[in-house]
């Protein structure tokens, strides 16, 4: 641990404050590269001052005017295309929303009218919490890796300083937040079974059931007792419980409709949350992608396990996972390396050259921002 009255001392007799100050900053990349981006942000910017977000306004027309100056402002409204002037305004949002990271739908939400307030000292300040979070971070150490970013929905797998998969998740929503985390997967569940979490059995499934009597036999559910033995359901009368009472589980089945997918990444951790896949992979198409109860759902989930298992080939040849997948077999693969996990949370960040910046889906900037500024 350094000495700071000692450090500080030393830069005031040497007459270095500034340099010495600087010499404390974090080497690694990922900050460079960020304080970098913000540099020329500032510099493209510094002229820019976008008209307000208006306190009220008196009708639809003017604050349609509002939205359309502020989409020629920042360059997204293209006034000589052939389109009407509506068309050109919805596709004038649609590019302003996929530059914002918020779903591409034209109209203006409560997401798009959050980023409209924006003006680019925000996103300064935004960029500069970013880097406020690298100081305390390191980044990882290990040959190989898998970084995982919460508000990019995105999850990236790198060796030997190569990026060797980038995949899109989906993380918890925001009464669901996915926990930040480090930690190492190690093992791979195929057709993993989904137990079922109390909260959301009794919640959300228990509701569903009283209402359609179908549902545990359409959805593959079994009901298990506390000794985890299997149930007839049809005997169980479920419209006197309740989740105060309810003493059941459920379980369920197996296969290419279970809501983990076909593959699990089990790694350790206090709130009792993994990666899988997913039965519902069309969500991987939306832009916004914070919708799940914490846990991680990886799309390219195929490609990660194939990964995971490059260097025990003696057990495992490469077309196992498919042979396994086909088969519909249920089979625990322990890795032979572990591998080290990081779930973060970073609203900027550098991606092949480009600054990317990300909605603050936990409020997480908020808070840094109140404890630095008191703002």
């Amino acid at each position: 641990k350094m000495d700071m009255d000692s450090f500080l001392n030393a830069a005031l007799v040497s007459h270095r404050i500034w340099q010495s100050l600087e010499s404390l900053e974090p080497k690694f990349v990922q900050y460079i590269e960020l304080k970098r981006a913000l540099r020329k942000y500032i510099d493209e910017h510094k002229n820019d001052k976008w008209t307000p977000y208006p306190k009220s306004w008196k009708d639809t027309a003017e604050y349609l005017a509002y939205v359309k100056k502020r989409m020629i402002e920042g360059g997204y409204y293209d006034s000589a295309s052939n389109y009407s002037d509506s068309m050109k305004l919805v596709r004038a949002l649609r590019k302003f929303q996929k530059a914002h990271k918020l779903t591409e739908d034209g109209q203006v939400g409560k997401e798009m009218v959050r980023a409209l307030k924006l003006q680019p000292e925000d996103l300064v300040r935004q960029i500069e919490l970013n880097l406020e979070r690298w100081r305390t971070e390191s980044p990882p150490k290990e040959k190989a890796y898998v970084w995982l970013n919460i508000p990019g929905f995105n999850m990236r797998v790198a060796e030997a300083d190569t990026l060797v998969l980038d995949s899109r998740i989906i993380c918890g929503d925001t009464k669901h937040p996915t926990p930040l985390l480090t930690s190492k997967i190690q093992n791979i569940l195929v057709y993993p079974y989904w137990n079922v979490p109390y909260k959301i059995a009794t919640e959300e499934i228990l509701p569903r059931i009283k209402w359609d009597t179908a549902y545990l036999r359409k959805n593959r559910f079994d009901v298990l007792n506390h000794k985890n033995e299997v149930l007839d359901y049809t005997k169980i009368n479920f419209k006197k419980y309740n989740k105060s009472n309810f003493p059941y589980k459920f379980r369920q089945a197996i296969g290419v409709d279970n809501s983990l997918g076909v593959m699990k990444f089990n790694f350790y951790n206090k709130w009792d949350v993994y990666i899988h896949d997913t039965n519902a992979r069309k969500l991987f198409g939306r832009t916004v992608r914070a919708m799940s109860h914490g846990c991680m759902r990886l799309e390219k989930y195929f490609e990660f396990a194939t990964f995971l298992i490059r260097d025990d080939s003696l057990n495992y040849k490469p077309d196992s996972l498919l042979a396994y997948i086909e088969r519909q077999e249920q089979k625990k693969i322990n890795l032979k390396k572990p591998i080290s996990l990081y779930v973060k949370y970073f609203t900027a960040e550098v991606v092949e050259g480009k600054l990317e910046l990300y909605p603050d889906i936990y409020a997480k900037d908020e808070e840094l921002k109140k404890l630095l500024y008191g703002d």
